[in-house]
């Protein structure tokens, strides 16, 4: 199929609003979602570091977009971020011209992420799906040989 459309006004307004909140002190980290998806970005976010520092989500999604776009779909100029202060963060994103809202928060040692009202699509423990991240190189070398 044909590659998503890149709209590089869009790219830059974002790359700039992350680069000043971050520099703010506002965003405590961000996720790239083009590789993978909005799931594979949470489970990555949070596992990255020692598993002392693994910290789990809760997020709800809207139901109206097929489940399979809405997690694992690669479109461009979409980034996860952490904050704590998520309103400040909206109030920037608004005023810089970049679409953005709060999916949720982190915590536990779990990602859920489901649709309200609605049973969670995924809900695992973040150490099973740091496992099935670290191992599945090794796996598909070991499966290959």
């Amino acid at each position: 199929g044909q590659p998503p459309s890149v709209d590089l006004a869009h790219e830059r307004r974002l790359q700039q609003l992350l680069a000043e909140t971050i520099a703010g002190g506002l965003v405590r980290t961000a996720h790239d979602v083009g590789s993978g998806g909005l799931a594979v970005a949470l489970a990555e976010a949070g596992f990255t570091g020692p598993a002392a520092l693994r910290i789990g989500c809760r997020v709800e999604l809207e139901g109206r977009v097929r489940v399979d776009a809405q997690l694992f779909g690669e479109s461009t100029g979409r980034v996860l971020v952490a904050c704590e202060d998520a309103d400040g963060v909206l109030a920037r994103a608004q005023a810089a011209g970049v679409p953005a809202r709060r999916i949720g928060t982190t915590g536990g040692d779990r990602v859920v992420i489901g649709a309200a009202g609605h049973p969670a699509w995924i809900d695992v423990e973040l150490a099973t799906l740091h496992a099935a991240f670290a191992g599945a190189i090794p796996r598909l070398l070991e499966t290959s040989s």
